[in-house]
């Protein structure tokens, strides 16, 4: 398919129809100033594309039913993955950002850049065959990988939790990469971390929870803070590596090569490597008091209590495996309240994670969704005067 070329108010068009799910075309003319048959005018050629579609509205009450608008569903489609842990989690979602088809696999084993570009590019294809489209109806390719990643070049700093690969992945332009390799003008390359953050802030639409801090307890640790529903990267664009603060000077080495970091002693890894696997697997789902999950909550609270104790975020969510157990997640808030700063922490909401397993791809799916639509969202969002929407991959 030859690009589609849209416009800027075409992409204002877009941005409603993506924050509301599905609108008539006269509210949108009520909020773009315009008339309904001029926003006809620059629906006609998107509808075309099948980059919008009319919806069903057959449902309607009584009356003439409203002509619904919503995001294609069957013509384009994002590639969202989340890369750590062990595995490769892929999802394929439409335009709207509903997952259509998804892929587990082991991390590969591989051996150089080429060699791990060709294997995610292995992944995204089986998926694609899985789900019968057309390699060319893939727009955008998001990843989200546990290391530590400048997410506005796209560049993997450092990937701490695979030893074996940190000589080859150290100042790796994956993005770029990911780019050349697929033909894509669209791919976003991120800490796992910060897109499991954006999934769980496209959960909370709510008014005022564009402030937070998310930490991500799970095979790794880490941070991000966001801020007017834009995470923030600093000066290096790294931050949020709070897993390798060293807490127990010492204790286990991390993959970072010190030893006694929060990730080292508090993490899941670090806690099965204590526990065994089936003692574990038994904590996390009875529910009881476990002094390891204990000790290595109280490790994570005491870490987060100066970060609260700085930044006085309205409210901190907590994810990952190790959150959701009681015994971990209880000792963590105890410790952060009994040690932070007491106004930091008066109106301080602590909550668990809302998003589910697939959080680190769909967080992934909702980053290249910014940039295709030119949102305002997470601050390395591409914009341009227009945006291209098609050309697709190549198999």
């Amino acid at each position: 398919m030859a690009e589609f070329l849209m416009t800027p108010r075409q992409l204002e068009l877009l941005r409603l129809i993506r924050g509301q799910g599905t609108v008539t075309r006269r509210e949108l003319a009520s909020q773009m100033g315009l008339s309904p048959s001029q926003i006809s005018r620059l629906a006609v050629d998107l509808i075309a594309a099948g980059v919008v579609e009319v919806a069903d509205s057959s449902s309607a009450a009584f009356g003439r039913p409203p002509d619904l608008l919503r995001l294609g569903g069957d013509s384009w489609f994002v590639v969202g993955m989340e890369v750590g842990g062990g595995q490769v989690r892929a999802v394929l979602a439409n335009l709207r950002g509903e997952p259509c088809f998804r892929r587990v696999e082991p991390i590969p084993e591989v051996s150089g850049r080429d060699a791990a570009v060709a294997a995610f590019a292995l992944t995204i294809n089986r998926l694609i065959s899985d789900a019968g489209i057309s390699p060319e109806q893939v727009v955008g390719i998001g990843v989200g990988l546990y290391a530590v990643v400048d997410p506005v070049d796209g560049v993997v700093v450092d990937w701490s939790e695979h030893p074996g690969w940190s000589g080859w992945w150290q100042d790796f332009g994956l993005r770029r990469a990911l780019a050349d390799h697929f033909g894509l003008r669209v791919v976003v390359v991120d800490d796992a971390v910060r897109m499991t953050a954006i999934a769980e802030a496209a959960l909370r639409p709510e008014p005022g929870a564009s402030d937070f801090l998310f930490v991500l307890a799970d095979s790794g640790v880490g941070a991000s803070f966001f801020t007017g529903g834009r995470p923030y990267l600093g000066p290096q664009r790294l931050a949020g590596e709070i897993g390798h603060v060293v807490v127990e000077p010492g204790a286990a080495q991390c993959p970072c090569g010190r030893r006694g970091c929060l990730e080292a002693v508090a993490s899941l890894k670090a806690v099965e490597r204590q526990l065994g696997h089936d003692s574990l697997a038994e904590a996390l789902q009875s529910g009881a008091h476990n002094p390891v999950l204990a000790r290595a909550g109280e490790q994570l609270g005491a870490v987060l209590a100066p970060i609260v104790s700085l930044l006085f975020p309205p409210l901190l969510i907590v994810g990952g495996r190790l959150a959701a157990a009681d015994c971990y997640f209880g000792a963590m808030a105890a410790t952060l309240v009994e040690t932070a700063h007491p106004r930091a922490v008066a109106g301080l909401r602590i909550e668990r994670a809302q998003a589910g397993i697939d959080s680190g791809e769909m967080g992934a799916v909702a980053a290249v969704q910014d940039q295709l639509f030119g949102a305002d969202g997470p601050m390395w969002a591409v914009r341009a005067e227009l945006m291209a929407v098609g050309g697709g991959i190549s198999s």
